[in-house]
């Protein structure tokens, strides 16, 4: 059996920044988690996108994503993820794929005959705090603001103009900020699994893209939802965004979005503990591959990594954007914790679809997840170089 999950918006245990309160401990808590459950980790490990689509199209397919080499290849997108290498190198070795996905990105398609069961869960709808514990004055106001993000000219422009203006402060922190309501059917797709896995048999490829611990960061460590919406968090400031200028974050807003980062990691741990001791007590780990991994790095950054910000970026505007998990369990394996910088994609091609991923060794594309427009094609992307980050500070 094996398990794929994608965990969005999951960073590298060594990418985790050092200078924000908590992060030391939460560093030694992931090492103790992938230790205790026998995974390899390759905390240095990098994507060399910021978009989910270019990093999981380019990984599935060993080779750079069609965004990068095609300006208009909109069907080429769609294809990549819904008929991919892996799933069909899958289909070679006999597994039965079963898919579980939020919905915007399709994951499998009529065509996709290596798919035998697909469930597809709404992401972004406040129908997902329905069994939540939140109360109702706070449901309210995230009915309201995900009203307003309908609209695309105040998504795009209005927050924008009333910042401009210096009248942000007209409108409550809770209509100044976007909330992606992603978490709770994330982790309801977990218990999916679970559950469906206890009525299966051998043979069986799960694979699962969960939104968590992507932003809106709206849970605490014990998978609590916040009561309250001002403690909810995004990896953009709305405040201090500055779109022309690539500027997301100031340097206090980074602190606090980190500090709700965390806290959603703890509880996507608290999950993954709960998940992984079902599957041991079911006898079904032992035998199991498991593997997990970001797709890009928190984004919690000050600049956003775009054509105009390339000479102005510092290391840990890179590493945020870019620094992502990579965790494999093999039957037999024993625990490991490689600090070689790797970027996902080539790590992904050689394990499990045993090629060689063309890449030029630690560089990333500078693919702004904050654009409003298509990608540029590929020959005014900009590359730079990835900082060889992080080190394990006598720990490992």
């Amino acid at each position: 059996m094996i398990i794929h999950l994608v965990l969005d918006e999951h960073m590298g245990i060594e990418g985790l920044p050092a200078e924000i309160d908590g992060s030391e401990t939460l560093r030694e808590d992931l090492m103790a988690f992938y230790r205790d459950y026998g995974f390899q980790v390759w905390a240095r490990a990098f994507s060399q996108y910021t978009q989910t689509r270019n990093n999981l199209a380019s990984i599935f397919n060993a080779r750079p994503s069609a965004d990068e080499r095609s300006p208009d290849g909109r069907e080429q997108r769609s294809s990549e993820l819904r008929d991919n290498l892996w799933f069909r190198h899958l289909a070679d070795q006999g597994y039965r794929i079963r898919i579980y996905y939020i919905e915007e990105i399709d994951f499998c398609g009529a065509e996709n005959k290596a798919v035998s069961s697909c469930f597809v869960y709404r992401g972004n709808s406040v129908g997902a705090l329905v069994d939540t514990e939140i109360p109702a004055l706070s449901a309210a106001k995230i009915v309201s603001g995900s009203f307003l993000n309908t609209f695309t000219l105040f998504n795009i422009l209005g927050r924008q103009w009333l910042k401009d203006r210096g009248w942000q402060d007209l409108l409550p922190k809770w209509l100044m900020t976007r909330s992606v309501v992603g978490v709770p059917p994330s982790l309801k797709i977990l218990s999916q699994i679970r559950e469906d896995l206890k009525r299966g048999s051998g043979g069986t490829a799960i694979f699962a893209h969960l939104i968590i611990p992507h932003h809106t960061y709206n849970y605490d460590r014990e998978c609590r939802i916040k009561a309250d919406t001002d403690k909810w968090s995004h990896s953009v400031s709305f405040v201090d965004v500055d779109i022309q200028s690539a500027v997301i974050n100031s340097p206090e807003s980074r602190r606090q979005h980190y500090r709700g980062y965390f806290d959603q990691l703890g509880c996507l741990y608290r999950a993954l503990r709960e998940f992984l001791d079902d599957l041991e007590a079911s006898g079904l780990l032992q035998d199991a591959t498991i593997i997990l991994h970001g797709d890009h790095g928190s984004r919690i950054s000050l600049l956003t990594p775009n054509r105009d910000s390339a000479e102005r970026l510092s290391d840990a505007d890179l590493v945020d954007n870019y620094s992502v998990l990579y965790a494999v369990r093999r039957p037999g394996s024993r625990p490991a914790y490689d600090l070689n910088l790797r970027s996902i994609q080539s790590l992904f091609a050689e394990m499990f679809l045993e090629r060689r991923y063309p890449d030029d060794g630690p560089v990333v594309v500078l693919d702004d997840w904050l654009q409003m427009q298509r990608a540029p094609p590929s020959d005014s992307r900009v590359r730079v170089p990835m900082p060889d980050f992080g080190g394990c500070g006598g720990a490992c």
